[in-house]
């Protein structure tokens, strides 16, 4: 199944829609987990969707949907072809291919790959929309000018899918040894230019676009669904030279055991001590989750709120929650899932004299790259 940020980019509809769907009972999630309040969506749910969106582009109002889909009738759907006719072929056209329910397959074209290891040079920036990419490019190029004939590198950090404001890393990859070079890695620098590189991932998920970059993002999300592959990181769109665009993401393989994580785990069980740091005890309020890379983080800046119940989260003197299957000890929050324990690092901070804790949750039966969230202390 799907959670909810990549569903949305299947549907190429925002949060906030998706959100709705369910409050008004239009396209509820397959479930809901009870540990984290994530909600999951199944492929059944994806083609209910599309169904819903064609519809809507017929001319239905929600509530007929929604009616439609509580006592389905193929005379309603020849009813609305009866009454539009006149008005619009294309909604005629819309509505008889789902009455006779023909699916389009798409050719998939990914591949679970080692490691690349890409070194790039350039900014984390928020583009108002994807069509701003090659202005912000050219400003980035005039002040640097040395990698222009480097293919271009951006990162998109949104989890889901997004219009505009989009979180992303724009530059253009270098070679390893170019990267490493102490003096342009200090004249970078000096502009105002991030070295990025991934060294830590294992594996990644690869295609190369052939119609549409959201096209390949969905065929990546849709290959990890089927092959029990886990999508950990950002999305990184690569534009070669000869217009090629490749799209990479960090994914990890749910079919083998991460016996790192478990010997990490283990460790932590036994030596984790019955200490409860006073800095840690009280009550936090969530803020948001840290989508953009953590070093550039900023309490100030507005922060997208994760599906979580998680919400308040209480550290109390004896190492209980107020959650009954989650404890803490030291700067560890213990979390005990049906099938495992999970230890989520903890970290106190203080920005402008203001107590922050940022916590790192992973909600995956199997290991993975965790979430980011961060809390501020109730006074």
């Amino acid at each position: 199944m799907y959670k909810i940020g990549e569903f949305s980019y299947l549907c190429e509809t925002t949060l906030k829609t998706l959100r709705y769907y369910d409050k008004i009972g239009l396209l509820k999630p397959e479930k809901i987990d009870p540990f984290t309040g994530y909600r999951y969506y199944s492929e059944e749910l994806l083609e209910k969707y599309k169904q819903i969106k064609l519809l809507q582009n017929a001319g239905f109002s929600l509530n007929q949907i929604q009616c439609f889909f509580e006592k389905p009738d193929p005379y309603f759907l020849q009813q609305q072809i009866d009454t539009i006719k006149k008005e619009s072929l294309q909604k005629v056209q819309m509505l008889s291919h789902m009455k006779m329910k023909i699916k389009k397959e798409k050719n998939q074209n990914v591949e679970f790959i080692p490691n690349p290891h890409f070194y790039a040079i350039g900014k984390f920036l928020e583009l108002e929309t994807r069509e701003n990419l090659t202005i912000e490019l050219a400003q980035l190029e005039q002040r640097n000018k040395v990698f222009h004939e480097n293919p271009i590198f951006f990162m998109n950090y949104e989890k889901s899918y997004c219009d505009k404001n989009l979180k992303c890393f724009l530059g253009r990859l270098v070679a390893k040894e170019v990267w490493q070079n102490p003096k342009i890695n200090f004249e970078a620098q000096k502009q105002g230019f991030i070295m990025m590189e991934d060294e830590k991932a294992i594996s990644y998920l690869h295609t190369i676009v052939k119609d549409s970059i959201l096209e390949s993002y969905q065929e990546i999300i849709q290959y990890a669904e089927k092959n029990k592959i886990q999508i950990r990181g950002a999305f990184q769109e690569i534009y070669q030279k000869d217009g090629q665009i490749d799209i990479y993401v960090e994914a990890y393989d749910l079919n083998e055991e991460n016996l790192e994580a478990l010997s990490h785990d283990k460790k932590l069980a036994q030596t984790l001590q019955n200490n409860y740091p006073k800095e840690f005890i009280g009550t936090w309020n969530l803020q948001g989750e840290i989508i953009e890379p953590p070093k550039f983080f900023e309490p100030s800046q507005k922060h997208s709120m994760p599906e979580t119940t998680l919400i308040t989260l209480e550290l109390k003197k004896d190492g209980t929650t107020n959650f009954d299957y989650i404890s803490w000890k030291e700067n560890y929050l213990i979390i005990k899932y049906p099938k495992r324990t999970a230890y989520s690092p903890m970290y106190y901070k203080e920005y402008d004299e203001t107590p922050y804790l940022e916590l790192l949750l992973n909600f995956q039966e199997t290991a993975a790259r965790p979430d980011l969230y961060y809390y501020k202390k109730e006074l």
